[in-house]
């Protein structure tokens, strides 16, 4: 940082002390949880809208309700995934 953005700060001195502790720390990694919470429903979504159009198209004639049930579906499978998710981790 330039020296006119660093005047007046209390930390004037430290700051290059805090950053290095802040870079050092070590916690636990968010990757299973991003995956878990973020990725996995997305990924659930788009196969199970994928899979109910395959065994809707030839069954369901109207487009709109084919959409509505496909859809719908898809939020069944999630939603199914996010409760059994919560519960398994209530559990553990």
């Amino acid at each position: 940082m330039d020296e006119q953005h660093c005047q007046g700060c209390a930390h004037q001195n430290s700051c290059e002390k805090i950053y290095d502790q802040l870079c050092n720390s070590k916690g636990p990694s968010v990757l299973r949880n991003v995956v878990e919470v973020f990725l996995l429903p997305l990924v659930l979504f788009v196969v199970s809208l994928v899979l109910a159009e395959h065994f809707l198209a030839p069954r369901v004639a109207g487009e709109l309700l084919r959409i509505f049930l496909m859809v719908f579906s898809a939020l069944i499978v999630v939603a199914v995934y996010i409760l059994v998710l919560r519960i398994w981790r209530y559990k553990n």
